[in-house]
């Protein structure tokens, strides 16, 4: 009796046990101890330590378990064409225009000048020319643009941002001005141009707004600034070429008159004259030489000496007659050959009037062997220059690699 009566308190014990520890867990289950009370398990900065190492956890195992597929990286392009493949494509989509002398596909003149000035009529009859000049001869866009009084310079910025939305590699600018000049306060900076003779009491703008708004630009521009003191020799950041002809230099005046009667003719005159010229015109000038000619009719005016009677001629001094100043701003853009490109004044021919030769070589009248070191190695942009470079007579280029040999390089 006391033996069975001794293992029935038993089994009830073990059976209360039992009910307060499902109680305590239960309890645990749906109470946390608060940030200020102590667990029985220990520091409450030990538990939070726990679960910062549990989310962890977790948080690898589930990183561990997403697929491949599930990645938002976006996989960079990878060009899986040949160096040969690469230079017969560029071939193919540049051979149709590359014996015209203008490589651009547009180009836009922005022809500046102030809204209010003293310089009379002759600056609104020489744009006039030059509008109709670029127009009707060269096919080019002009815009003209007058600066106004009030806020010069944010007009003549929002002008230029206007004009930088037609950017490309293909397209040329001509920023051209008419005005008066001076040179920088720091005399290392761009000039400023001013709307009178009397500086005090003149509107300025500062011309580096020029470089500074087309500075990311990918076209070829050309800035004509036709005023005093206009040389500018800032370097222009942009990716395109950027070529310069002022019509003085640093802290000068220039002088002039627009008829041919003198023996210091104004630049104007003088870039009218030479753009006119059917030469010009259909065979195309670069910067350079046109440069070189404007030099040449300033200093002369024309062909011969006008006879000096005092009354027709209007002759000045030699030490006064400035020279119209070349400056290339960008850096110097190499070809295969070893050259320096340059922009180059033409007109531009319409696609339709252009006749493309066949894509494809059927029976040519030439073939030209070449050993190459390595094709694989080939620079796509050289070869794509030299062959460009071929002869008018040759109307198509084909590049094959030949198929009967194993190593051709060798």
């Amino acid at each position: 009796m006391d033996g069975l009566h001794s293992t029935q308190l038993t089994d009830d014990n073990e059976a209360n046990t039992t009910k307060d520890l499902e109680a305590n867990v239960t309890t645990e289950d749906h109470e946390s101890p608060t940030p200020d009370e102590p667990n029985e398990h220990g520091n409450f900065d030990d538990l939070a330590k726990e679960a910062d190492e549990e989310s962890e956890a977790n948080s690898d195992d589930d990183w561990a378990s997403a697929g491949a597929w599930e990645s938002t990286e976006t996989p960079e392009y990878v060009d899986n064409r040949t160096p040969l493949e690469i230079v017969q494509e560029e071939v193919n989509s540049k051979w149709k225009t590359r014996n015209e002398s203008s490589r651009y596909s547009r180009a836009i003149v922005l022809l500046i000048s102030w809204e209010e000035h003293d310089l009379g009529d002759e600056v609104e009859e020489a744009q006039n020319k030059f509008q109709e000049t670029f127009e009707y001869l060269y096919k080019y866009d002009v815009r003209r643009f007058r600066i106004p009084k009030k806020k010069p310079y944010l007009a003549l910025n929002k002008q230029l941002l206007d004009l930088a939305e037609w950017d490309s590699p293909d397209t040329l600018f001509i920023v051209w001005y008419d005005g008066h000049g001076s040179e920088h306060e720091d005399r290392r900076g761009s000039p400023i141009w001013y709307s009178h003779e009397e500086s005090r009491t003149s509107l300025n703008v500062d011309s580096s707004v020029v470089s500074t708004t087309l500075a990311d630009c990918e076209a070829d521009i050309l800035l004509v600034n036709n005023s005093c003191s206009s040389l500018t020799c800032g370097r222009f950041r942009s990716k395109g070429i950027v070529e310069s002809i002022s019509a003085s230099a640093f802290d000068t005046i220039t002088y002039g008159s627009p008829t041919p009667n003198d023996l210091s003719p104004s630049m104007s005159w003088a870039a009218l004259r030479i753009l006119r010229n059917r030469g010009s015109v259909e065979e195309g000038i670069t910067v350079v030489e046109f440069h070189r000619q404007i030099c040449l009719a300033v200093q002369w005016g024309s062909d011969y000496y006008p006879e000096c009677d005092g009354d027709n001629v209007y002759f000045k001094q030699s030490h006064i007659r400035t020279q119209p100043v070349y400056t290339r701003l960008s850096a110097d853009s190499v070809t295969a050959h070893g050259r320096t490109q340059g922009i180059v004044l033409r007109q531009l021919t319409c696609e339709d009037d252009i006749e493309f030769p066949k894509p494809f070589i059927y029976k040519p009248d030439l073939l030209l062997r070449l050993l190459v070191t390595s094709l694989d190695d080939m620079d796509p942009k050289q070869w794509t220059d030299w062959v460009l470079s071929a002869p008018s007579c040759v109307q198509t280029a084909l590049l094959e690699k030949p198929e009967n040999e194993e190593d051709s390089t060798n």
